[in-house]
């Protein structure tokens, strides 16, 4: 959320991927220690993370949630428009008007280009509204159940935010939540840098 990745992140970044992919793939616990040398103050940063162009950073976001779809061996996903992070909370479109929908529809193209299932946007949108679905709604285990019904079946959400606005560089995480559990299973992101059409 800062555009900077330091030592704490990368420590939960790595041991939640070498735990989860150990078990997966060669069906043993394997459980990374970091170490830290005495004296070392706070978690310092590893890198500062350099805004790229909004497209570039769509793929990469899409690329990095096909693995994680692919590697979880999950059947589907559905894809939120991206909301907006504001001092009122998460909003659909806020300042950013259509950006949110571009966003997720790119990603959502790019999953699909990718071989992954995706859950049918106009589908989605009317379970979505039947249901009266809010953003409050995801933190609601029954809602996320309710709304992988109304689908036939959906795993995992794909949840993109427009977060940390400063002029035309804007951080946007996405991350991709179990239906079921409400857990994270895996997480996307970059800084871009807007063009003026964006």
């Amino acid at each position: 959320g800062d555009n900077r990745v330091d030592v704490d992140e990368l420590n939960k970044y790595v041991y939640r991927n070498v735990v989860n992919t150990a078990k997966r793939h060669f069906s043993r616990s394997q459980t990374p220690v970091r170490i830290v040398r005495t004296g070392t103050p706070g978690a310092p940063v590893v890198i500062d993370l350099q805004p790229l162009g909004l497209k570039e950073i769509l793929n990469d976001m899409a690329e990095e949630l096909t693995w994680a779809v692919q590697d979880q061996e999950l059947e589907r996903v559905a894809v939120l428009e991206f909301t907006n992070d504001t001092a009122l909370g998460e909003l659909l479109g806020a300042d950013f008007g259509l950006l949110g929908r571009y966003c997720s529809e790119e990603i959502e193209r790019r999953l699909i280009d990718a071989g992954v299932k995706v859950v049918d946007r106009r589908r989605l949108q009317q379970a979505l509204a039947q249901q009266r679905f809010t953003l409050d709604s995801l933190g609601s285990p029954t809602a996320l159940d309710k709304l992988s019904e109304a689908v036939s079946g959906l795993p995992v959400l794909a949840l993109g935010t427009l977060r940390n606005r400063s002029g035309r560089i804007i951080s946007l995480p996405c991350k991709l939540i179990e239906t079921e559990t409400g857990e994270l299973t895996a997480s996307a992101g970059g800084v871009a840098w807007l063009n003026e059409h964006e």
